[in-house]
């Protein structure tokens, strides 16, 4: 069977700032496999991201050496809490940066795109920092080739109110789950991974929050507890294109997951996560699931491959994302006035659904084992596309899809069978065009005007 399947991105308007409603119907679940023929050919967003770029112009350099100099000092040199006319490269020879010469904070150094700051080791993986980095309103800066860690505690790398932060073949070493979070970045933009490995966090190797534009690519992400990464309180625009993603808890990725509504950063503040792309990932030995969109708006998840996950329970979810208030009542009655989605009070949380959601042209290869109980887990979701997926899923006893599905009859048991290839021992690919976003601006409350 061949059915071409044209998918147009709207950005419906989302008029009040209460929680939508639920969604009502179960889908029953079914064992039975799909055709053997070809899957379908399905249209899927591109992205809009900005990308990371250098200057060319002259810098003002500095170069240390471990062996006696500080980079605490290094660092002292970049004039504090203006936009720099001039650019700083801190050039490192190789060494050891001990944790007693590195700073204890960076803060409030304003580079421009035109006069940037840039962080690197003379000769890449040569470079050793010892120190945690803890970074706060800094802007267009650039750490290249260096190994930071290890780490006794806390977070890697963590990054907050940053604007144009890049990491580029650096590894942040959480030891062996000693990091908190591995890199965790925070009511920031611009924010581009490339090339790193990033990896030992007792929670997750990656953590977005209110991330807006930026991107994580070519890069090796693995050994935390819950999941390997994710991009969740109003995160938007972000890419997360050809890393390896393995060795974690909860799961490989997900769009969205649960957030304070007081951390959220105006005007993302109803969805978990928009406006996300996921493609060209390889997943694999995960306990939980490969991908996940909780709470999610514009998400798709494309022609990823996935391997050994899900051993404890599925292999792709689509579940609400949850909104609490986690101690600022008042900023959260503020923001829910103003068309915020989120709980007014400490006591309780708020679901956040998913709308426009793409799971198309993976590969789910599970021909040794299998997830423990279902393909999919499917709640509070509408406009959702499950389409020209191979699923390999051990002997196939699990049930194709746990919940309530989708309310808009999007998706179901008997669509998933017809459109995905189910038990395939060998992937067929799909070719697509590919569209961009398509948006309408929001009417009133939150997200206006905004793609």
């Amino acid at each position: 069977m061949r059915r071409v399947l044209t998918i147009l991105l709207v950005f419906l308007a989302a008029c009040t700032g209460t929680t939508p409603a639920g969604v009502p119907s179960t889908v029953p679940a079914t064992t039975s496999t799909g055709p053997a023929g070809t899957i379908p050919t399905v249209s899927i967003p591109t992205s809009s991201v900005p990308t990371s770029s250098i200057t060319t112009d002259p810098m003002d350099e500095i170069t240390i050496d471990p062996s006696h100099d500080s980079l605490t000092d290094a660092w002292a040199r970049i004039p504090s809490s203006r936009p720099l006319t001039t650019g700083y490269r801190i050039r490192i020879l190789p060494g050891t940066i001990a944790e007693s010469a590195a700073p204890n904070y960076w803060e409030h150094k304003w580079g421009t795109p035109t006069a940037p700051i840039i962080v690197e080791a003379v000769t890449s993986g040569t470079v050793r920092i010892e120190a945690t980095i803890n970074m706060f309103d800094v802007r267009n800066i650039r750490f290249s080739g260096l190994h930071i860690g290890p780490h006794g505690g806390g977070d890697a790398f963590h990054c907050e109110q940053c604007d144009g932060l890049t990491l580029s073949s650096v590894e942040l070493d959480g030891g062996n789950r000693s990091a908190h979070e591995t890199l965790k970045v925070n009511q920031s933009r611009n924010i581009f991974v490339e090339d790193s490995d990033i990896h030992g966090a007792d929670d997750n190797a990656i953590d977005f929050v209110a991330v807006e534009g930026g991107h994580v690519v070519r890069s090796r992400i693995h050994d935390a507890q819950d999941w390997c990464a994710y991009a969740k309180g109003g995160s938007s625009h972000i890419d997360f294109l050809d890393n390896e993603i393995y060795d974690c808890g909860t799961g490989g990725f997900t769009a969205g997951q649960g957030t304070g509504l007081e951390f959220m950063v105006e005007p993302w503040v109803r969805y978990e996560a928009s406006f996300v792309r996921v493609a060209r990932n390889h997943v694999h030995d995960t306990e939980g699931a490969a991908f996940g969109v909780n709470g999610g708006y514009n998400v798709s998840i494309e022609n990823n491959t996935a391997e050994r996950v899900g051993s404890r329970d599925h292999l792709i979810e689509i579940v609400p994302g949850s909104r609490s208030c986690d101690g600022d009542v008042a900023r959260c009655r503020e923001l829910v006035s103003r068309g915020a989605w989120g709980s007014t009070d400490t006591t309780s949380a708020v679901d956040i659904p998913n709308r426009h959601v793409w799971v198309i042209n993976n590969r789910l290869l599970n021909p040794g084992g299998g997830a423990l109980w279902n393909h999919f887990v499917i709640r509070a979701a509408t406009d959702v596309h499950i389409v020209g997926n191979v699923i390999v899923n051990g002997d196939g006893h699990q049930a194709i899809s746990e919940g309530e599905g989708c309310s808009d009859g999007s998706c179901s048991d008997s669509q998933i069978v017809g459109d995905n290839l189910l038990g395939a021992l060998t992937p067929v690919p799909a070719t697509h065009p590919s569209p961009e976003w398509v948006c309408e601006p929001v009417q009133s409350g939150g997200d206006t005007g905004i793609c």
